[in-house]
């Protein structure tokens, strides 16, 4: 989550004069027609919640109820394609195919308040109009019969976005009317990526993966704070999705130690993007042209998995997430000289990812996750990172799997993101306002749903 839609502008009367206080089976030949519902659904998804800074603690409904650990549990294609490319050497000889669909309801509320002249607090709260979304997501691996030490993989999948909703509320002081707030607060942004790569089976125990991953994102900020202020004070409008492709590479391996332990590491380059441009209109009417850099950081993933019985995988995953070094996160968040805002001011983190599968019978297999990771938007830039405040921390996962067929197996999610709030002062160009607060909070709920493939 980012700063994306906070802007300065006068204040309300009381605030000290500071102008800028503050958003069932399946046969072969019905492959095809289920690989294109999963494309179109990829192509058209919304925003999504976010949950470890703006990226997700897992992909696909099983890599999401093992609590996002899948660097070395290989469990099937959606976790492996997006944590451990030399993971998919790990499934199957022949086609193996992961499809899935996330579905969040994120609860978000913004509250501000400011001291009064006669004294006491103008104080306020508006919860997000943003609902439902969705997150889709597809894997394919093909491991040849014919050659035992390669695979090729593909997939279309989405790990990160975020999106508000506030409408205008009088009641709140950051959402006054403009020019004494912002009114409304709305900001959208998706992000996909296209893994294409290579698996080898350098030996019995060690594999190797490599991916080039081509991305595209869409991002909408209103008002949008990165550019110079309009000769009223106000923020011109980003308010059209305007589309940047992007590249990064990823390269991870497994190793299997022995039957039961399992390690794995993988990296993800930033993915560097293009900038985002939309045309705008300042209050007078005169066009403005806009562009803001977006990149997605770098992932460090290291992961260990142990066979505890026949019947049960321990799974657990640490992550380090770069936000730090990350164009358009990286930087102590504040004014330039201009009016416009110089970065989000997010910090690097860790997170951690638990997870356990027990195999009742041949039918069913049951799983539960937990992951925690490190908050990267410190309360003093509560401020800055109104639009998008990826903000929780805990995350607790349930899932449970069904084989229909000795080719199709069917899964299901649901994982909850305990609520967790930051706050601290509304800022101007001098710093932070005495006497102010603006505080987020966020928390989540998801449900997937997704199948697997062997032909």
């Amino acid at each position: 989550m980012t700063a994306l839609s906070v802007r300065p502008g006068p204040a309300i009367p009381g605030a000290d004069g500071d102008r800028d206080f503050m958003h069932v089976r399946i046969s072969a030949h019905s492959t095809g027609i289920l690989l294109l519902l999963a494309t179109a659904l990829v192509a058209t998804a919304p925003e999504a919640g976010a949950t470890e800074g703006h990226v997700l603690h897992g992909v696909g409904p099983v890599n999401e109820s093992m609590g996002g650990a899948g660097t070395a549990a290989i469990i099937e294609p959606l976790g492996a394609i997006t944590w451990n490319p030399a993971g998919m050497q790990r499934l199957r000889r022949g086609w193996t195919i992961g499809v899935g669909a996330t579905w969040f309801r994120p609860d978000r509320t913004l509250s501000s308040s400011v001291p009064l002249p006669g004294g006491g607090l103008f104080s306020g709260a508006t919860r997000s109009e943003t609902n439902a979304a969705v997150m889709p997501a597809l894997a394919i691996s093909y491991n040849p019969p014919t050659c035992p030490r390669l695979g090729v993989h593909l997939g279309l999948t989405g790990i990160c976005g975020f999106g508000v909703e506030y409408p205008q509320n009088n009641a709140n002081p950051i959402q006054a009317p403009p020019p004494a707030g912002f009114g409304k607060i709305e900001s959208e942004y998706q992000m996909m990526r296209i893994p294409i790569g290579l698996s080898y089976r350098a030996t019995r125990k060690l594999s190797l993966g490599f991916s080039l991953v081509p991305a595209s994102s869409t991002l909408r900020v209103s008002p949008a704070p990165f550019a110079t202020p309009n000769p009223d004070g106000t923020y011109p409008l980003a308010d059209s999705p305007a589309q940047a492709w992007g590249f990064a590479a990823q390269a991870g391996m497994h190793y299997q130690a022995t039957e039961r332990l399992g390690l794995g590491l993988s990296i993800i380059s930033p993915t560097w993007f293009e900038s985002h441009k939309w045309n705008s209109v300042d209050n007078l009417g005169v066009d403005r042209k806009l562009s803001f850099d977006l990149d997605f950081p770098m992932i460090v993933s290291g992961g260990i998995s142990w066979q505890a019985t026949a019947h049960t995988l321990l799974a657990a995953d640490v992550r380090w997430i770069d936000y730090g070094g990350t164009n358009g996160f990286r930087g102590d968040s504040g004014f330039n000289p201009d009016g416009s805002v110089t970065s989000f001011g997010w910090k690097s983190i860790f997170s951690i990812h638990l997870g356990v599968q027990h195999r009742l019978n041949q039918c069913w297999t049951v799983r539960a996750g937990y992951s925690w990771n490190e908050n990267p938007i410190p309360d003093r830039l509560s401020f800055f990172n109104v639009p998008a405040p990826g903000i929780v921390q805990h995350h607790l996962n349930v899932g449970l799997s069904y084989r229909v067929s000795r080719a199709t197996t069917l899964h299901l999610t649901y994982y909850h993101a305990f609520e967790n709030s930051i706050e601290g002062a509304l800022q101007g160009p001098g710093g932070a306002v005495p006497g102010t607060s603006v505080k987020s909070s966020l928390s989540e709920d998801a449900v997937s749903l997704g199948l697997t493939l062997e032909l």
